[in-house]
């Protein structure tokens, strides 16, 4: 199946985006059966900036979903480094896979949509997730990522792919491939999680943020 167009965290942000799409495309996905189960969303509110209230009921239903889909959590030694890859490093036209691993880079200098705005930081370089891993105590590290319209070149290794490799190379970790509602799962499994989101004003992906809100969620 291809998952480049599934939207699980637009869905839970901004009220329904999709609703439709996904119950035609994705009909047995997480974001369908969340949509089912709802049948109204939550305000039309874009995250950060839901309520408490929200947030709570929001991943009361989605963990709910997870679990009955997916099975129990069961705690593993990982540390998840989780990525955010496809059309923000694929379309890019002024900065290489190496420039997106050694510097924090913005969408608005990428030269791929005009509204684009400062404020988003998608993909986070080596140096952000060493200062991550360098609070926490961590055994084995391994590399999962997805994102919007993942487009390898016919013949070659994609640009996100590329990206993953020398993640993965760096960091001595294994690359897991997992769809979006797998990962769903897999993230509460993990000992760590590191996502590709930040926090304030670099928000770098809302599925970084559910991965996050799913762990709290899942704590004792």
């Amino acid at each position: 199946m291809n998952w480049s167009k599934y939207r699980l965290a637009d869905t839970l942000w901004r009220k329904g985006i999709g609703m439709e799409y996904h119950l035609r495309e994705y009909p047995d996905s997480v974001c369908s059966e969340y949509i089912r189960r709802r049948k109204v969303l939550p305000r039309d509110v874009v995250f950060p900036l839901m309520s408490k209230a929200d947030l709570d009921d929001t991943f009361d239903v989605l963990r709910e979903i997870v679990i009955e889909k997916f099975g129990a959590v069961q705690k593993n030694n990982l540390t998840c480094i989780q990525v955010r890859t496809g059309d923000v490093i694929d379309y890019c036209k002024n900065h290489t896979v190496d420039d997106h691993l050694n510097n924090r880079i913005t969408t608005d200098t990428c030269g791929i949509w005009d509204w684009a705005k400062p404020c988003h930081e998608y993909v986070k370089p080596i140096p952000y997730y060493e200062s991550k891993l360098g609070e926490i105590n961590y055994d084995k590290i391994v590399i999962a990522g997805g994102g919007c319209s993942l487009s390898p070149r016919r013949g070659e290794e994609s640009r996100s792919s590329e990206y993953m490799r020398k993640m993965a190379d760096h960091f001595d970790a294994e690359i897991v491939d997992l769809n979006p509602d797998e990962m769903l799962h897999f993230s509460m499994c993990c000992e760590n999680l590191i996502g590709a989101g930040g926090a304030g004003k670099m928000i770098g992906s809302y599925y970084a943020e559910v991965l996050r809100h799913l762990r709290d969620d899942a704590k004792e």
